[in-house]
């Protein structure tokens, strides 16, 4: 089974017992990509039997793939963020040039549901988005990962939490990341992912100490950044999707669907696990 998940502390503190594990049902390849690459991978060829995605991305495969039940991520108390160079004036955003982690990143689509179009986009790997914004090479920059709980330079402002905006509009948790499946696999094999999802978060919330396979992947390795990005997305959400979280994906991908953003969709979720006992 070939895996693809992001180096983003979340997503490696809930797949460390999984990657790392021997399970002879299971074989696995497991690749680590930056979010955006994983998107690419599965929208242009899905290429992964198991991957995380960017939620936005998931419309663009749903004919191909079943959203698991865990491992997800939502904006539950914040979430991306927008900021600004001081002096800009948002209000002028159709004349501003807007700097995205990826065009199939939760956050741009966020962005424009809330906002609208900006003049120009300018795509900008996450880690180098502060320093774009600095040498003015956009005006607008959308934060994500590490660099959205990390403090900002004397030079730049924060616009909006995306979290709290979609949260105070439409009342429910913004989502940004799902773990996705190919549904040929079947139901019983995506039971057992599931199950073997939830077992290795169990094991990590457990651990008193980080992994050195989280670790070693993160962009900022000082122990309390990884901490406190942990804390930020790994929530309930993350345990087990629950019927909000399912509202807030459909209401979401409604939402942006009419406003043309995002194709039609169906939204396909293994909500099983399977019985046979799994420990790492």
């Amino acid at each position: 089974m070939l895996v693809g998940i992001s180096p983003c502390p979340n997503d490696t503190f809930c797949f460390a017992s999984f990657v790392e594990q021997t399970n002879s049902r299971v074989p696995m390849n497991v690749v680590v990509q930056s979010l955006e690459e994983l998107n690419i991978q599965a929208v242009r060829n899905q290429y992964f039997d198991l991957t995380k995605i960017s939620a936005a991305a998931f419309p663009y495969v749903s004919h191909e793939y079943t959203i698991l039940s865990v491992g997800n991520a939502f904006a539950t108390h914040h979430g991306p963020k927008c900021v600004i160079r001081k002096g800009v004036d948002f209000s002028q955003l159709s004349h501003l040039t807007l700097g995205i982690p990826g065009a199939y990143t939760s956050a741009y689509l966020t962005f424009r549901l809330l906002y609208g179009e900006p003049a120009r986009v300018l795509e900008v790997p996450f880690r180098e988005m502060i320093h774009a914004l600095e040498s003015g090479a956009c005006d607008v920059g959308l934060l994500i990962h590490e660099n959205s709980i990390s403090a900002l330079p004397g030079d730049l402002c924060l616009y909006a939490d995306l979290g709290k905006v979609f949260r105070q509009r439409y009342h429910m948790p913004l989502p940004l990341g799902l773990v996705v499946a190919r549904s040929s696999l079947g139901e019983e094999m995506l039971s057992l992912l599931n199950k073997m999802l939830f077992v290795s978060l169990q094991s990590a919330q457990r651990s008193s100490t980080l992994s050195s396979y989280v670790l070693s992947h993160a962009y900022d390795r000082r122990e309390e950044v990884v901490r406190s990005h942990i804390a930020s997305y790994v929530t309930e959400e993350t345990k087990w999707l629950s019927e909000e979280g399912v509202c807030a994906l459909s209401r979401w991908f409604q939402e942006a669907h009419r406003a043309g953003l995002l194709p039609q969709s169906s939204l396909q979720i293994c909500r099983t696990v399977a019985e046979n006992p799994i420990s790492f």
